[in-house]
């Protein structure tokens, strides 16, 4: 598959498969998260976002999988190591030609649109 043109985006994409792990990601999504592909692959998606919202994304994507109730997720904060994002995440749920469940993710950092609205409101 060329991805030249996923790649080119600012929105970070990713693929996630039925156990919410990463299959693919573009370079938006590497950037956004701060990890390269190896890392983003070695765990399920939920480990990577703050513990406060970890269960709550974790059952979300379940049922995402299960039914195909697509959802957005506001102010998503990614962790690596002591570096956070805060991100707004869309998840809608893909049918692959095998029949499994694929989910994609759609990632926009909000972190300088957070800060104009802390500054506007001061």
């Amino acid at each position: 598959m060329d991805t030249r043109l996923l790649d080119a985006l600012n929105t970070g994409i990713v693929l996630l498969d039925e156990e919410r792990t990463v299959r693919w990601a573009n370079e938006a999504a590497t950037r956004i998260t701060s990890m390269g592909m190896r890392q983003l692959a070695s765990a399920p998606f939920e480990s990577w976002v703050a513990d406060g919202q970890a269960s709550e994304l974790k059952e979300s994507l379940s049922h995402c999988i299960r039914s195909g109730h697509n959802f957005t997720f506001r102010e998503l904060i990614l962790i690596r190591d002591d570096f956070a994002t805060t991100t707004d995440a869309s998840f809608s749920r893909l049918q692959d030609p095998v029949g499994s469940g694929l989910v994609l993710v759609e990632l926009s950092e909000v972190d300088q649109l957070l800060k104009i609205s802390r500054d506007s409101r001061l």
